[in-house]
């Protein structure tokens, strides 16, 4: 390998462009980011940052890659393992071990994760295990319970990044801003809380967000390994591979690691809060419900109380969206169908905005059909509202009937 001419870019802290030089440096092929002022990367042939060596803070990190291209594990300068990290076949990270600042003492602290709703943390120098519920809403972590039940709240920016934690009443726990490319600027308070920029997990311990496909260095404005999607392929900025957010951070976020989602909001259009703990409460995911749907119950109901003067009805009211009147008696009831256990949540969405019924072909029959009931949704139960020309089956059950596409009982 030889010496080669690369054009090198040095940033200021705030990633403002302040100068150019060439130096020489042994690279071959050209390298993702090339090195500036304050630190130098090297990369493998995949383009995985392979070492790292911060000048101004006189540290270094070399970092380990599997198969995948996918972190497992970082040591510092001298060989002492900083880090360690292990996944799934899906690529999500299970377990992780590391050496953490833990009441001002660092100590080796194990982290598991049975799925995202979910965490076991244990401290080897206090011999302590706790856990900790998370509760999502829209993909966005909002509020976590502990084992002693204390509820932390987590408060966002326009691109999710955490910058209030509150506890029950309302107390401050944690303040926190950051710059545009995720820099810690301002922090404030227990710092222990895992969802910070974009409310992904900070990894203390490396100072890389693990941002569940790659990991981020904030430091650079740079993932640490190449994108496997190409993130439009008629964008000139969708081809770096490397870049975040196509160098819009203040506007859009990458939750996946592989797609920049933008965060503009018509501020023309207004939420009513009823609406949106209602929202909340539907699309907390079965999982969610599984792990902590009795936190995210205390959430809102705990929200509920502290608003409601501003809220005039229950929380978990669901709303009815009507479909077409198609009733060829205007006498006929009114028909709903309940969630059932193996409808997935996607299928649920789709009849909640259309209003359509999608169910098997009855047995003997090729009108297809689904079980419902007449009267108005059980207080807490998901469902749809439909109008039909059913009538009631000989036999069911009072108030019940079998919905018939196009067909009525006689």
């Amino acid at each position: 390998m030889g010496l080669k001419t690369i054009l090198c870019i040095t940033f200021f802290a705030c990633n403002l462009l302040t100068g150019a030089e060439s130096p020489v440096r042994e690279a071959e092929p050209p390298y993702p980011l090339i090195p500036n002022s304050y630190s130098l990367e090297t990369y493998d042939a995949n383009g995985n940052l392979t070492r790292q060596r911060d000048n101004s803070k006189d540290l270094t990190k070399r970092i380990s890659v599997d198969s995948q291209d996918r972190i497992t594990q970082i040591q510092d300068g001298n060989g002492a393992t900083l880090g360690s990290y292990w996944y799934d076949e899906g690529g999500f990270r299970i377990r992780k071990s590391s050496l953490e600042p833990k009441n001002n003492v660092f100590s080796n602290v194990e982290i598991l994760y049975p799925n995202k709703f979910f965490g076991l943390e244990f401290i080897e120098s206090e011999n302590v295990i706790t856990s900790v519920n998370n509760v999502y809403l829209n993909g966005v972590r909002i509020a976590a319970l502990n084992e002693v039940g204390a509820l932390a709240y987590f408060l966002t920016d326009q691109v999710d990044s955490v910058s209030l934690v509150l506890d029950d009443e309302g107390k401050t726990l944690s303040k926190m801003q950051y710059l545009p490319y995720g820099e810690t600027f301002v922090q404030r308070g227990d710092l222990n809380f895992a969802p910070k920029y974009n409310s992904q997990e900070l990894d203390r311990e490396s100072g890389f967000y693990f941002y569940n496909a790659r990991f981020y260095d904030p430091g650079i404005a740079r993932f640490t390994s190449a994108d496997a999607i190409i993130d439009g392929e008629f964008d000139t900025q969708g081809w770096n591979r490397f870049s975040y957010v196509k160098g819009n951070p203040i506007g859009a976020k990458d939750p996946s690691g592989h797609l920049g989602e933008s965060q503009v909001v018509d501020t023309t259009v207004k939420i009513p809060l009823s609406k949106f703990l209602e929202e909340a409460t539907k699309k907390t995911s079965e999982k969610a419900a599984e792990n902590s749907g009795k936190v995210f119950s205390k959430v809102a109901g705990k929200a509920t109380g502290a608003l409601g003067f501003l809220v005039p009805s229950e929380v978990d009211a669901p709303t009815k969206k009507p479909s077409t009147d198609n009733r060829k008696d205007s006498k006929l009831p009114i028909y709903h169908r309940l969630e059932s256990d193996t409808q997935t949540p996607k299928t649920a969405k789709m009849q909640e905005q259309s209003g359509e019924i999608w169910g098997k072909e009855a047995r003997g029959s090729n009108f297809k059909s689904v079980q419902a009931y007449t009267g108005p949704l059980p207080k807490g139960k998901r469902g749809v509202e439909f109008i039909t020309a059913a009538k009631e089956a000989p036999g069911s059950p009072p108030g019940k009937a079998k919905w018939v596409e196009g067909y009525a009982w006689s």
